[in-house]
């Protein structure tokens, strides 16, 4: 089991990690959730099927404990440090690189910008999509289509001005 498990964690670490740090914006709060998701999955991983079935629970314990995080009350009584205090190897940049689409996609809001990951950096269609999220599809293809809207704003800022 255990070499089973190192397996998943090597081939899903990376792809969960760009889920919740574009959920929490931080690398702090992200390391922390990683760290519960992955020992969630080592605690139940003998119940997991196969490896998609591994990337759905992954996603879905991923996005609940980002929910979970911002509803703690813990979270409510914190005061956030300078940003010259993030770690410089894991920045935005580091994590999307230099490419003008992601970094507009990073700027989102959250609701948009899981859905936008999910669908065209993961490659779940909109009905698997809206089965990780419990919602309706048709909520997935208005967000989908919002979303497109405003990273059209976004860009077309962008390249106005340079």
């Amino acid at each position: 089991m255990d070499r089973d498990f190192i397996e998943i964690f090597n081939e899903m670490k990376d792809d969960i990690y760009r889920l919740v740090y574009s959920y929490m914006k931080n690398t702090y709060d992200t390391d922390d959730i990683i760290q519960n998701v992955f020992i969630k999955l080592y605690n139940q991983f003998h119940l997991l099927n196969d490896d998609e079935h591994i990337k759905r629970w992954l996603i879905r314990v991923s996005i609940n404990e980002c929910k979970s995080h911002f509803l703690s009350s813990w979270r409510k009584k914190i005061i956030p440090l300078d940003n010259k205090f993030d770690d410089e190897f894991m920045t935005q940049e580091t994590l999307y690189g230099d490419n003008d689409i992601l970094q507009a996609v990073f700027t989102l809001p959250k609701k948009y910008r899981i859905v936008v990951h999910l669908y065209y950096y993961e490659d779940y269609k909109i009905a698997e999509i809206a089965e990780v999220l419990k919602i309706k599809e048709t909520t997935i293809q208005t967000q989908l289509q919002r979303a497109r809207g405003k990273l059209k704003n976004i860009l077309k800022e962008d390249f106005d001005y340079e």
